[in-house]
């Protein structure tokens, strides 16, 4: 790899930044028998390795909201880029432990969507949410080994869960979803 300065061919015109002085260019070329880290211009992306995601439904909607499905399909895209890369990946559905059916009807629908879009491993676990709900986000992740947490903004503002809180309480990255 070699860095030059870029030639300028219209010398008149000058690039200048938002401080006023000139923007100072430089071009970067790679030949082809130069070695690159791992080809890394030719590789696409790898698979998504992590063997369980964390689905976090806790808001009061009887039914699937849209931030709801928006959070099953993300889910089941990641599960799906996953096993075409030879892995495995199981989706655990944690969601607020109540005595309304209609809940139990909502956590089953977003069971049998996130089946239909080819999700093979599905395992729902019922938590009281009592004590914080980042301290229980954090306990589930650590017994089910999750690899990352989705979270739809409904779960947030439902809950009051302090993203700070959740930063420390939780140990893998959170996809926070519209």
């Amino acid at each position: 790899m070699t860095i030059e300065p870029a030639s300028d061919s219209n010398s008149s015109r000058r690039t200048v930044t938002r401080t006023g002085r000139p923007a100072r260019l430089v071009a970067v070329k790679y030949s082809e028998g130069e070695n690159t880290p791992d080809n890394a211009r030719t590789r696409g992306p790898g698979p998504f390795d992590c063997e369980t995601l964390l689905l976090c439904l806790f808001d009061a909607n009887p039914s699937l909201s849209e931030g709801a499905r928006e959070s099953l399909v993300a889910a089941a895209a990641l599960a799906k880029k996953n096993e075409a890369g030879g892995g495995a990946t199981g989706v655990v559905l944690l969601c607020a432990q109540d005595a309304d059916a209609s809940l139990d009807e909502r956590n089953q629908a977003a069971v049998d969507a996130l089946a239909g879009m080819g999700v093979r491993s599905v395992q729902v676990v019922k938590q009281d949410l009592v004590p914080k709900a980042e301290v229980v986000i954090g306990d589930v992740v650590d017994q089910e080994g999750a690899g990352m947490v989705i979270l739809p903004w409904e779960t947030l503002h439902y809950h009051s869960i302090d993203a700070n809180l959740l930063s420390e309480f939780v140990s893998c990255p959170v996809l926070l979803l519209p």
